[in-house]
């Protein structure tokens, strides 16, 4: 057997006479290296090339067989080294504690060659086995891989080996790869450094990333990842470089990237739109507030002047007609009140906090109803959520709403107003019930219209604008807003915001 197929058994024992018998015994087939002390022993195991194999004694001063091997097998190369112990006590005293350290073996002293041979070969042909199956195992991975992969000899910085991927990827046979230095692939650069001490920087084992673009041979332009790290492989340094072809992982990025850009220049447009429409929207309120309400003052007031100074060359009929043209101003004004109102909701900033909305439902039907309210008018307010919302608005919404329980309850003999609230996934719901007039529930979705009534003003006063402010308030704050009712009987009004936290 030539000494290049010889594998390396490592003798560890403080005993001459023992090293001896053991050297004697092997070396015909393999080659032997001697240690006397645990630490010399973990020295040589650590150096390069390592042993393929390893007999231990037990007993040993300073550093014994057991922690020894502990030691070894804590090291990533030396826990694939095949520990046989050697032992002249007792087996079973020695055998759990050892095969707890890591060995495969026990063999007691005096030692029979024959036995030692056949063991140490098992173990070496276990090994080999193991081997084998190990690269079988990569080289199938190697060779189905998504991913392109070239292995390089540091040492010569040639190619060595590269996959079925890395052909299809840039286009070059197989062929061609094989015996080409790194010079010769020009997306290596910055990756693998072309210096004389390659070599030793392959022996610190570092990873090195990179990302870049490439035309192949054919023309294709693509986008790669490039990995590369440094091994063993049978005590000599290897290079493997793995390459991802990352093109429509880029290309989907930069879509991405455009969309982003393409959405903020849409938003910051839709916000320059909105500033300018709002501010068309403060001007057309200023208009309505004093333009529009100026010529409504004068006619009111001069209708006033005639009714006080010519009543009695009026008469009857034209006290009522002048009645009628005053009543008419008030109408104009309450609806430009509420139209100012409407548009208020829409402009004014969502200012979140959190809402005692108990404290809040309250209060609002205190000032509505009056304090005390009056005798035959019944108010339960049952345990409400907490909300976050805008304290002004939200307060807007319970006015509103509270204001027509009581309006179109005071027909009813026993008028009762009823509040509750609960809370339901991710919302808190609130409802107002009232025994009042109620409505046709045909026309239900006509009620959060902008001036859509169900009753005429002469049964109840109004503008039809209050409901429309509950639903945009509402909506603003991300809840909704439905109703149910029965004329003569009843309606309840149900509103949802987002819950607390």
């Amino acid at each position: 057997m030539s000494d290049a197929t010889m594998k390396t058994i490592l003798v560890v024992d403080d005993v001459p006479d023992c090293i001896a018998v053991l050297e004697e015994a092997l070396k015909e087939k393999y080659r032997v290296k001697i240690a006397t002390s645990g630490e010399t022993a973990l020295k040589i195991a650590r150096s390069d090339p390592h042993p393929d194999l390893i007999l231990l004694d037990i007993s040993m001063p300073v550093m014994d067989g057991f922690e020894t091997c502990r030691r070894l097998k804590e090291d990533e190369e030396g826990s694939a080294i095949p520990v046989i112990f050697m032992t002249a006590t007792e087996r079973s005293k020695a055998e759990f504690k050892g095969f707890a350290a890591g060995a495969v073996d026990f063999i007691e002293k005096p030692v029979d060659p024959v036995v030692l041979r056949s063991r140490i070969k098992v173990h070496l042909d276990m090994r080999e086995e193991a081997l084998r199956a190990s690269e079988i195992r990569y080289r199938r991975l190697f060779e189905t891989a998504q991913n392109g992969i070239l292995i390089i000899d540091p040492e010569t910085r040639r190619v060595i080996d590269v996959n079925p991927f890395m052909v299809k990827l840039l286009g070059i046979n197989y062929e061609e790869y094989l015996g080409r230095e790194i010079p010769d692939f020009p997306f290596l650069d910055g990756i693998i450094p072309i210096t004389p001490s390659l070599p030793e920087q392959a022996r610190k084992e570092q990873v090195h990333s990179l990302a870049l673009d490439f035309t192949t041979i054919d023309g294709r332009r693509i986008d790669m990842e490039i990995t590369s790290t440094t091994y063993q492989v049978n005590h000599r340094n290897v290079m493997q470089c793995n390459v991802r072809d990352v093109t429509e992982r880029k290309r989907a990025e930069n879509e991405i990237l455009r969309l982003n850009a393409e959405l903020e220049q849409r938003v910051t447009e839709r916000t320059r739109e909105l500033e300018f429409a709002n501010t068309e929207l403060e001007a057309f309120s200023y208009s309505i507030s004093h333009d529009l309400r100026a010529p409504l003052r004068a006619i009111d007031g001069f209708s006033t002047m005639v009714m006080e100074d010519y009543s009695s060359m009026l008469g009857d009929g034209g006290i009522r007609l002048l009645t009628n043209i005053r009543n008419g101003v008030m109408q104009m004004n309450a609806l430009i009140a509420s139209l100012l109102a409407l548009s208020k909701v829409t402009r004014t900033s969502l200012v979140k906090e959190e809402i005692d909305m108990e404290s809040m439902a309250k209060a609002a039907f205190d000032e509505i109803a009056g304090s005390p309210p009056r005798k035959n008018l019944t108010f339960v307010l049952g345990p409400l959520p907490r909300a976050t919302g805008s304290p002004v608005l939200i307060r807007q919404v319970w006015a509103n709403l509270l204001g027509n329980a009581v309006k179109y309850s005071k027909p009813t003999t026993e008028p009762k107003i009823e509040v509750d609230g609960s809370v339901e996934p991710g919302m808190a719901v609130y409802t107002v019930k009232d025994n009042g007039a109620g409505f046709n529930p045909e026309y239900k979705d006509r009620l959060f219209k902008v001036f859509q009534r169900l009753h005429s003003s002469e049964q109840f006063e109004g503008t039809g604008i209050g409901l429309a402010i509950v639903d945009r308030i509402v909506r603003r704050h991300g809840g909704s807003v439905s109703a149910e009712g029965e004329e003569g009987v009843g309606a309840k009004f149900r509103f949802s915001l987002p819950a607390m936290d």
